[in-house]
This record gives structure tokens, C-alpha cells and sequence, in this order.
């Protein structure tokens, strides 16, 4: 992977009026030519991590550009929605680094210690508890999770 490169925003083509406005498909995408990409030693669909001046921004998915870049400039096209989340303005140098690669969970423990500090959360039961946290779990159905209600 090459050193840290600060690249120029720029603003991704419009939907179609067809597409609503708030769409989220590909609004976390940040389009960078194929040079790019490989530069930073990415693929298209690979998790990156943003950064300003000021810090840490947030993550988006590396995607390739439609188009090409004539200048030869480091340029990143993004959504509105992206740069609004993460607060960046298009004069914003934006560094792009590869991101931690994601792993599929094997198992998700979940358990409530008797001596928590929170007396906020407090159930009558294991099946209260159950009920709660359940739902909280419902996303996460591909992994196998055990539940141990309060002692």
C-alpha cells in the first residue's frame, strides 16, 4: 500500500429523477478510478476508512468510477448523503485507507450481571429478559447466540 494520499471531493452524479432522494443504495460508496483503487491496494466493494484534518470520519465502500479522471488527480466522487453524515466539504483533503476487514460471528454471548451498576435496567424475569433482548438479536439470526437471563 502506497503512503497516506489526500484526495479532492467531488460531488457523484445525480440520480435519475425516477430514484427518490433519500435512497441509500450506493450512498456510502466513494468512486475512485481503477489507478486508485490499486494504489491503495483496494477492490471494488472493499470497506475503507475516511479521514480529514480533523480525524477519523467514517467508512464507506471503495466502488470504481464510471468515469475516468483526465487530470490525473486524486479524486474521490461521493453522495451528498456521505459527505453530510461525516460532515466533509467538498475543500476537504479526504484520506482513504484500506478498512478492517469484516468477519462472520460464530456465536454472540449475552448475559446480565447481578451486580450491575444500571438499577435502571432491572427485569422481573428471565423470560422479560428474553423478550428484550431477543429483538435486539433478530439481525444477527446467521449467527448462533445463547441468552443467560439474570441469577
Amino acid at each position: 500500500m502506497s503512503a497516506a494520499t489526500a484526495y479532492v471531493l467531488r460531488p457523484l452524479e445525480r440520480n435519475p429523477p425516477s430514484t427518490p432522494g433519500d435512497a441509500l443504495e450506493g450512498a456510502f460508496r466513494i468512486h475512485l478510478s481503477q489507478k486508485e483503487l490499486k494504489s491503495q491496494g483496494v477492490a471494488s466493494g472493499d470497506l475503507v476508512r475516511l479521514s480529514a484534518p480533523d480525524g477519523f470520519k467514517g467508512y464507506a465502500v471503495a466502488w470504481l468510477a464510471s468515469q475516468t479522471n483526465p487530470g490525473n488527480k486524486p479524486i474521490a466522487k461521493v453522495t451528498d448523503l456521505l459527505r453530510d453524515q461525516y460532515q466533509l466539504a467538498l475543500t476537504d483533503p479526504v484520506t482513504i485507507e484500506k478498512g478492517v476487514t469484516a468477519k462472520p460471528l460464530k456465536s454472540i454471548q449475552v448475559s446480565l450481571s447481578p451486580s450491575s451498576s444500571d438499577q435502571s435496567t432491572t427485569f422481573s424475569s428471565t423470560d422479560e429478559f428474553l423478550y428484550w433482548v431477543r429483538p435486539a438479536l433478530g439481525r444477527a439470526s446467521q449467527a448462533t447466540y445463547s441468552l443467560h437471563g439474570p441469577a
